[in-house]
């Protein structure tokens, strides 16, 4: 039960909810509290923060739901209070809700937070640097110069510290990599300890490239050595990755797992397994124009994008002649890079070519074969900006 006050201000009165939200119930709000009664204080609020949301979003890189976290976290009107992560999770949920699902979780909130938090940072460091080099901020505390090509800045910055340098950066990656164990090394290991023959990265989680869930095949009455169960961190072909030890009695049947090893008559070898997860790492998230050039090669012929996002991210559209097989590169895509945002790859649908069926009418073909007899020729812009503003902006909006 929610007692709310009639003289609380939205925001105290969404907090209060919030904190009573039970996410193990089929309906999450207390039982004297409706939704109607929770979209009308969250519309309340909408129309104090609404146009600070709607300019931060239209004005600058953030995302729809990276400005509402942002402003809810950081703009306080007199008399209101902070929004908790949980009271913001209730207020995307609700404001243009499809009556669908549950209020976004704090983890969610969180991450839209420091994402946008990540984008002011590169916003004020460009700024920083807007002048000609040397950077007056620079000349103490980074003075080296290195240059490199934006997907590695980009990469670089995933794992930033707080007041780190790049300087600093690139050395603990250097020394921690010196310390890691090779996966190579590990699945070698795990095969001589006679405990099980199948070992796989599931891949059905966001960004799984960057942080590997490794599946082992274990009988439940045998032991992994110490020596795979203390590991955390493994060197791949791809550079070093945290990793997670998971040892599971029958796993194999997962289609979600990239297999690594197996044996009996599908037998895989460690050496094809790695060549595999180093092509799909590498596959995990490109741009637009190799993608195209990766469906170029495997005989594909378009590559369209749903009106509207799926699962907080892109809905691709991928038209190939049904006799070829689905490219790894297709079927390992997590996120596509454009010039000035990472969008997340939630869905990817197939159609045969030619078109069994009239093409869906919900979707922006960015790019069309003059094999396509069904749909107009088109190729990528090829300016960055131009290939951006390709994208339905509810799909950029999720990024």
């Amino acid at each position: 039960m929610v007692n709310l006050d009639p003289t609380w201000h939205p925001t105290l009165k969404l907090n209060v909810i919030a904190g009573a939200v039970d996410r193990a119930s089929a309906d999450p709000f207390p039982d004297d509290i409706s939704r109607d009664q929770v979209e009308e204080i969250c519309y309340a609020i909408a129309d104090l923060y609404g146009k600070f949301v709607a300019e931060l979003t239209s004005e600058t890189t953030l995302s729809l739901r990276e400005s509402q976290t942002w402003v809810l976290r950081n703009l306080v009107y007199p008399h209101a209070e902070p929004l908790s992560y949980e009271a913001i999770g209730v207020y995307i949920w609700s404001i243009g809700r499809s009556q669908d699902g549950d209020p976004l979780s704090r983890t969610i909130v969180m991450d839209y937070y420091e994402r946008a938090a990540g984008k002011f940072a590169r916003a004020e460091s460009t700024l920083m640097r807007a002048g000609t080099p040397p950077y007056a901020q620079d000349l103490f505390d980074d003075p080296a110069v290195m240059w490199v090509d934006r997907r590695v800045a980009d990469r670089l910055r995933l794992h930033l510290g707080e007041d780190e340098s790049i300087s600093a950066l690139i050395d603990r990656l250097l020394d921690a990599t010196e310390g890691d164990a090779s996966l190579e090394q590990v699945l070698r290991e795990y095969l001589a300890a006679g405990v099980g023959d199948y070992a796989a990265v599931d891949t059905v989680y966001d960004r799984w490239d960057q942080h590997l869930r490794l599946i082992l095949q274990k009988d439940e009455t045998a032991d992994l050595p110490s020596a795979i169960t203390d590991v955390d961190r493994l060197s791949t072909t791809a550079g070093s990755r945290s990793v997670r030890i998971i040892p599971r009695p029958d796993p194999s049947g997962a289609e979600s797992h990239l297999v690594l090893c197996r044996g009996g008559p599908d037998a895989v070898a460690i050496e094809d397994g790695l060549d595999r997860l180093a092509r799909a790492i590498e596959a995990a998230q490109m741009t637009p124009y190799a993608l195209v050039g990766v469906l170029r090669e495997a005989g594909e012929a378009a590559l369209g994008v749903a009106d509207d996002p799926v699962g907080g991210g892109a809905h691709l559209y991928a038209l190939f002649d049904r006799a070829s097989s689905t490219p790894l590169e297709l079927a390992m895509l997590d996120r596509l890079e454009l010039d000035d945002r990472i969008l997340k790859v939630s869905r990817i649908t197939t159609l045969g070519s030619p078109l069994e069926e009239d093409p869906p009418e919900a979707v922006r073909w960015l790019w069309v074969d003059d094999s396509v007899s069904d749909l107009a020729q088109r190729e990528l812009p090829d300016d960055d900006t131009e290939l951006r503003e390709s994208f339905p902006r509810a799909v950029l909006w999720t990024a």
